[in-house]
């Protein structure tokens, strides 16, 4: 009997996102040496677009100017 292993995707603008590229990477608990999820690997695309939604100012915040 195999066990079924858990899928991650990502975190993007404080929500959950699945990946869309469609290749995926193993997991391992380094305790059991055994593979317990698959992360989902982000294309270009995805990666271009997170980095744009962390650049963006949070809702309400201000830029600190020093002194």
């Amino acid at each position: 009997m195999t066990a079924k292993i858990g899928q991650l995707g990502h975190y993007v603008d404080g929500k959950a996102v699945a990946g869309n590229s469609g290749r995926t990477a193993p997991v391992y608990n380094p305790a059991l040496g055994v593979a317990t999820s698959e992360v989902a690997l982000a294309s270009a695309d995805e990666t271009r677009a997170a980095i744009a939604t962390a650049r963006m100012p949070a809702n309400g915040a201000r830029r600190m100017r020093g002194k």
